[in-house]
């Protein structure tokens, strides 16, 4: 019998998205085998490794989307590396974007295997990894009661993060002190010298590491989180530089200190394994209670009726400033309409400001020893649409020229915020798909005041007010590794210890 020869009607150097089009519409036929396709393959384009359709797809691209391992080797063979990694024009996916979207779990595999880039990213800024991680038909947020996991990473110079040794973590690592007894965390505080966690055991057990004493305990350092034995179960914690302030499910805000009770002693060889917090007279009861805050110097207490803060007053408490300091929780003088039943929701502190929100969307801010109003609109209307500013930007407020500016982030996809961490010169924040960033706001110089006619604004249209160069400020965007589950994260004062609750997968 005669050999045939089949010719091919091209060159190496082909170009036709004509052909890429037949190789690609091949390989979606499922009554075929690899053997098969492969032989029309190299009969139809003799540059098929090359050959893209009209969507910017390969052969590859399409072997790795149906699952076909056998031809997909058989490609990888004669395809350059380049080309191996070739991003499509319509999502910019890699043959590896393309098998974990479409759910080819075997492919995925063998295209490690053989050495694909997996550090690509598509045109959302999203690795083939990512998308794995993504892969759901939910969000995660942070109600309470799920179980959660701590990841923590940082400079750890006195033993803070809990992890037993002084070791420096660049990158979260688990703490395997409440993973191993499957103990759910659902707050953590850090400190430069000590941290406490809240976890959901018992109704709600505090632990600390680091120095015990400002928490309470006895003047000994804890190279692991300690269990502090309080009278009923904790609710909520917050750490000042010296103290740790806790509130109980009875509403009852005790404060533990450096000196404040009868159980400090003068041994330092060894901590002990629980912690019995000596009893103390609450310095305040709330009815329905909703959280504790603190910074360096100060506490607050609230409830959705009331603001409660003490601590050396530098005009970040809402006191006149004749109180240098108060040394008891005192109702911060504030007129809320009460008329719609305007509730306090979130509160918010740091050495300089106390930030807090209502019900009906309006910030509060307590600062110089006066309590302002910032107006911030809840919605907006742009081009006929509402779009949620409370989820998608941040307002910084300078502090040279009084000015708020909103945040754009520097990222391609929807960016869902639902928690937040600020230092003096970063921003850290959760999305509700469960990944973390840190960004750097570029800091506002004073702008040159020029004469501008309000004609000229009012002529302006919706669209673009809102895009106007001067008021946005841009915030550079870096992705925080090995955390994909995450719901809330922590930070101390300084910005050198991190702390990541992610959803746990037992």
């Amino acid at each position: 019998m005669s050999k045939i020869n089949v010719d091919v009607d091209c060159t190496r150097r082909c170009r036709s998205k004509s052909h890429g089009q037949a190789l690609t519409s091949a390989i979606t036929k499922r009554s075929v085998n690899d053997e098969s396709l492969a032989s029309f393959i190299k009969a139809t384009c003799a540059n098929f490794t090359k050959a893209f359709d009209f969507e910017g797809r390969t052969a590859l691209h399409m072997t790795a989307s149906r699952g076909r391992n056998k031809l997909m080797e058989w490609l990888f063979r004669h395809s350059m590396e380049a080309f191996a990694n070739a991003r499509d024009r319509e999502s910019g996916y890699t043959p590896l974007h393309r098998s974990i979207f479409y759910g080819q779990i075997h492919s995925t595999v063998a295209l490690m295997k053989l050495g694909v880039n997996t550090d690509i990213v598509d045109k959302d800024d999203y690795t083939a990894l990512e998308h794995a991680m993504l892969d759901r038909h939910y969000m995660y947020k942070h109600i309470g009661d799920q179980p959660s996991d701590v990841y923590v990473w940082g400079t750890n110079s006195n033993y803070t993060l809990g992890t037993g040794t002084q070791q420096q973590r660049n990158a979260p690592d688990l703490l395997t002190s409440f993973s191993r007894t499957n103990n759910s965390v659902k707050q953590v505080c850090l400190g430069k010298f000590h941290s406490v966690w809240v976890c959901e055991a018992g109704g709600g057990e505090a632990w600390c590491a680091g120095q015990t004493a400002r928490a309470g305990g006895p003047p000994s350092t804890a190279l692991r989180p300690t269990h502090l034995r309080l009278p009923e179960p904790c609710l909520a914690a917050a750490i000042t530089l010296t103290s740790t302030v806790f509130l109980l499910q009875s509403g009852a805000v005790v404060q533990y200190g450096l000196n404040s009770t009868d159980n400090i002693s003068s041994s330092t060889a060894k901590t002990p394994t629980v912690i019995k917090l000596g009893s103390t007279k609450p310095l305040l009861k709330l009815a329905d209670p909703l959280g504790v805050c603190a910074g360096r110097l100060h506490a607050v207490a609230w409830n959705p009726r009331a603001v409660y803060t003490w601590g050396t007053n530098l005009g970040q408490l809402g006191h006149p400033q004749e109180d240098k300091v108060v040394p008891a929780p005192k109702r911060v003088a504030v007129s809320i309409n009460t008329k719609d039943q305007t509730e306090i929701q979130l509160v918010a502190t740091s050495d300089a400001a106390t930030v807090f929100t209502t019900s009906r969307g309006d910030v509060y801010l307590l600062h110089k020893y006066l309590c302002k109003k910032i107006v911030i609109k809840k919605h907006c209307t742009i081009t006929n649409k509402k779009i949620n500013q409370t989820t998608q930007y941040f307002f910084n407020m300078s502090q040279i020229i009084k000015k708020n500016y909103r945040c754009v982030f520097g990222l391609n996809h929807q960016t869902l915020i639902s928690h937040v961490a600020l230092t003096h010169d970063a921003l850290y924040f959760i999305t509700t798909y469960g990944e973390a960033y840190v960004g750097s706001i570029s800091r506002k110089t004073n702008p040159v005041v020029q004469s501008t006619k309000k004609e000229k604004d009012n002529n302006k249209s919706a669209l673009v007010k809102f895009l106007e160069k001067d008021d946005c400020t841009s915030v550079r965007i870096v992705k925080i590794p090995n955390i994909h589950r995450a719901v809330a994260i922590s930070v101390d004062n300084e910005g050198l210890n991190f702390a990541c609750l992610q959803v746990s997968m037992k």
